[in-house]
């Protein structure tokens, strides 16, 4: 732990681990459907969005959800500094992907469907996950939330 005497405010790290369950659970059950399909998932077509041959999409998701544990880990104890520069970055990387991913659901329902990558909004609302976790960084950064978000553990000792 970073900061023994303080805690982080828990609703925003908590937050980040939803995040990153919900990733988890998007790498799972297309693992699941993978290895033994089962019929209260959606198929295994459903699930990929992109050409990419699925042993380097797994690396890339069990990759992507390693950062985002790690992060959210430091979060959690308290070990990050606010820094504007880096969320303005993450606000406009952030920003970016949320926007197209959108666009790419709201196309697809609307006139595209027939090309599968609109088609297909399995993988763009997870990918809207992943967006809301770079967002949700770059709010902390920013310092949009998390005002005054330590609590002095030793006040309670005294």
């Amino acid at each position: 732990m970073c900061n023994k005497n303080t805690l982080a405010f828990p609703t925003y790290s908590h937050y980040l681990w939803a995040l990153s369950l919900l990733f988890l659970l998007r790498v799972i059950g297309q693992l699941t459907q993978r290895l033994n399909s089962v019929s209260w998932l959606p198929p295994l077509e459903v699930w990929q969005g992109s050409s990419l041959p699925y042993g380097l999409m797994l690396t890339s998701q069990i990759i992507i959800l390693a950062v985002m544990i790690r992060i959210t880990r430091k979060h959690a104890a308290d070990c990050v500094q606010k820094n504007p520069i880096k969320g303005k970055w993450l606000l406009t990387l952030g920003a970016l992907y949320f926007f197209s991913m959108s666009a790419r659901l709201v196309i697809g329902f609307a006139n595209l469907s027939t090309l599968p990558w609109f088609h297909k909004s399995l993988p763009a609302f997870f990918h809207l996950v992943l967006a809301t976790f770079v967002l949700s960084l770059a709010a902390f950064h920013m310092d949009w939330i998390c005002k005054n978000n330590k609590l002095d553990v030793s006040e309670g000792l005294q």
